[in-house]
């Protein structure tokens, strides 16, 4: 057996190759969600979620988590969940690179489907960063995404982001990017679609820190006879440190992407704010709120596409850390949509507990 491997010790060694061994466990009584359109569900659900954290060094992380899911609601489906990740970064020369992949296969019920519905994610981004001199650097990036849910649209996204900053100060960056893309369905039209943004990171003190970006993208419909889509784009991440116990996060976006429906595209506005509080050596709060607006549009003539949703959610967690590297949790969600289209509202109420325990 290698220096430093015990099969009863975890973490586990081999050379700069570190294993740490996870799981969860979860118990969550849940009403009003829908099993189908216009049917709320009450359901217990029980989640037990299993994985391994490998590091490499001091950049590469792999991760991979199944998670086993049991409803006492025989009209949900019980499910095997997965989630792999692999995050890393590298230099060369004058270039800092890195890469990010995620690999997902998740089945619950769903907001724009209002049912149960088998989704799969994978997600591929490259990136590349390199500093002209003092003031002066670029961000570039790659990305590949593929999306897929059952019995609905899939599709695949090709895209770039590229940025040229400039460092006014010490803690103030600004800049200005050019990206587009080319996002192949599965049925109905392709689009390609340009974007042009503005970029501004701000510490605005030891405390807080401003993360903005925003400007227009111009989408076309490469079938369907219907005029192209100009929409603003955004992103928004403020976090503060209230005192030495509390912190305040606020987060906004908005976004244009390909729909789960054929001929569809879905612009998604959200809003977020989240505080934690710690109440004691052990034992910390978390309390947030989001908002989202959801909006269908056709891309073709002959689709018409009028759904529109508002969902809001509220979350409250306790967390107590029971053991060094172990924690227990209970929490209370309450969630509310609001649709245009019949059958699709509904109000739910969601409490659970959950262990976590890591190596």
């Amino acid at each position: 057996m290698p220096t430093g491997l015990s099969l009863w010790q975890p973490p586990w060694q081999i050379g700069p190759l570190i294993a740490r061994p996870h799981f969860s466990a979860s118990y969550s009584y849940v009403d009003g969600i829908l099993q189908s359109p216009g049917e709320p569900a009450t359901t217990t659900t029980f989640q037990f979620a299993p994985g391994v954290l490998f590091l490499l060094g001091s950049h590469w992380t792999l991760d991979y988590t199944p998670s086993f899911v049991w409803f006492s609601n025989n009209s949900f489906d019980n499910q095997v969940n997965q989630n792999l990740s692999l995050n890393g970064w590298g230099a060369y020369e004058d270039w800092v690179l890195s890469l990010a992949l995620n690999l997902s296969t998740m089945s619950g019920p769903q907001v724009a489907t209002a049912t149960q519905t088998q989704e799969t994610t994978y997600s591929t981004t490259f990136g590349a960063a390199y500093l002209l001199n003092s003031k002066v650097s670029f961000d570039l990036s790659l990305s590949q995404n593929y999306e897929s849910a059952q019995e609905y649209q899939s599709y695949w996204q090709y895209s770039t982001m590229d940025y040229v900053n400039y460092q006014f100060w010490p803690r103030f960056q600004a800049g200005v990017g050019l990206g587009g893309g080319y996002v192949d369905v599965s049925s109905g039209s392709d689009m390609t679609f340009e974007q042009v943004q503005g970029r501004i990171s701000w510490r605005a003190s030891d405390k807080t820190s401003v993360t903005l970006h925003g400007g227009l993208e111009y989408r076309q419909f490469l079938t369907g006879g219907v005029s192209p889509l100009t929409s603003p784009v955004f992103g928004l991440d403020i976090q503060t440190r209230l005192s030495n116990k509390t912190t305040l996060s606020l987060g906004a976006s908005q976004t244009t992407s390909a729909s789960y429906f054929e001929n569809q595209v879905n612009e998604t506005s959200t809003v977020g704010l989240t505080l934690s509080q710690a109440l004691a050596k052990k034992l910390s709060m978390s309390l947030g709120g989001g908002y989202s607006h959801v909006t269908y549009t056709a891309t073709a003539s002959d689709v018409s596409a009028n759904s529109a949703y508002d969902y809001t959610s509220i979350t409250l967690q306790l967390t107590y850390a029971i053991i060094k590297r172990g924690s227990i949790s209970a929490s209370y969600q309450f969630n509310d949509n609001v649709s245009n289209q019949p059958g699709l509202s509904f109000t739910s109420n969601q409490i659970g507990i959950q262990f976590a325990y890591s190596f």
